[in-house]
């Protein structure tokens, strides 16, 4: 009896091996003398010459990374996405792809973000050229960049939940996620991460769901995550040494080097200094990398309150561990550890701080 469910075992390993085997075939983009295929999110491709007619084809192992980019080099250099699954044509003359049900749904997205992007990067162009020249770009050309800019994320967005939501089974749409990564607000990323969306087990997503990992860490509502992380003198603190303690405390993530947060340093330094005496704190977390530049602006600018900083720039911890993607950035935690405001400005803290101690 133990025969035929041990058969049906091979039966399915071999169907389950044979899924991740691949053969593309294409036409190259003409002139082009080689093709290069190459995971998403991953450096290093393999190469094929093509033929005297621009023919030319990959065969191999997907093991489990599906998703990849066809391209080809020099002036006329044009990338196309394909899913590694069993026959797929691509043409590269017409950015096209075709073969499984994972590759139509995959060149559908790509025809649509093309068109839909077509007239912001001929905007993007006209302005290059236009400053290559020796002209000014005008304050009535960014805004019209900008607001166009504006437009295009949102149909892209628009179009991408519709995806995401309707192909929740399918792989392919791990590409719109990597596609449109920064253009996700933090909730909605967070809510993609989860056993019921296939694609986002994806290998090429590591970084979204290291992000979403992070977002979900830092939602209003949730207890502060603990890091460790050197202070002025090079001595190493845990972040729990000051938060969670009884006091309202500010995060402020920042740099010397950044503008804005040089710009809103005089805002957060007049709420210090009125709240302070009331229990307000604040841990300063720079993303400096020169320390000196970094405790001489401290001093100058009489920031009397806690700074840690690893030196590592946007290598530091706190970029992936709390999800930070622009400085200046605030977080306001209460003296239970729950936090209270994320990413939040002078403004919206003062409304807060008033709120609390007035």
């Amino acid at each position: 009896m133990k025969k035929p469910l041990l058969l049906f075992a091979a039966a399915t390993i071999a169907l389950a091996a044979s899924a991740q085997r691949y053969t593309v075939q294409g036409k190259a983009l003409s002139g082009a003398s080689h093709v290069y295929l190459s995971p998403l999110g991953e450096k290093g491709a393999d190469s094929v010459a093509t033929t005297a007619d621009g023919r030319f084809t990959f065969t191999g192992d997907a093991q489990g990374k599906h998703l990849a980019y066809l391209y080809t080099k020099g002036e006329k250099a044009v990338y196309l996405a394909v899913f590694l699954e069993g026959e797929i044509y691509a043409d590269m003359e017409a950015l096209t792809v075709a073969g499984s049900e994972e590759n139509r749904g995959l060149d559908d997205y790509q025809q649509f973000a093309r068109e839909t992007r077509k007239p912001l990067i001929e905007v993007s162009r006209r302005l290059t050229a236009k400053q290559e020249s020796g002209q000014n770009i005008t304050e009535h050309d960014l805004a019209e960049y900008y607001d166009l800019a504006d437009t295009v994320t949102a149909a892209m967005t628009a179009r991408a939940k519709k995806d995401l939501f309707y192909n929740s089974r399918m792989r392919w749409p791990a590409f719109i996620v990597q596609d449109l990564l920064n253009d996700f607000d933090k909730d909605y990323l967070v809510s993609l991460d989860n056993p019921d969306n296939a694609f986002m087990a994806e290998p090429c997503l590591e970084k979204a769901r290291t992000l979403a990992a992070a977002y979900r860490r830092t939602q209003t509502g949730q207890k502060f995550a603990d890091f460790e992380m050197p202070d002025t003198a090079g001595t190493v603190h845990k972040l729990s040494e000051y938060v969670g303690r009884g006091s309202y405390v500010l995060l402020d993530f920042w740099a010397t080097w950044c503008g804005p947060c040089m710009h809103e340093l005089p805002n957060v330094k007049a709420l210090y200094d009125k709240y302070h005496a009331k229990g307000f704190n604040i841990v300063g977390i720079s993303f400096d990398q020169d320390g000196d530049s970094w405790r001489a602006v401290i001093r100058r600018k009489e920031m009397n309150w806690t700074h840690l900083s690893d030196l590592g720039g946007w290598k530091s911890l706190p970029v992936e561990f709390y999800g930070v993607r622009a400085i200046p950035h605030m977080m306001l935690i209460a003296p239970d550890g729950t936090i209270i405001a994320n990413d939040i400005n002078s403004e919206r803290l003062a409304e807060k701080l008033a709120e609390i101690y007035d």
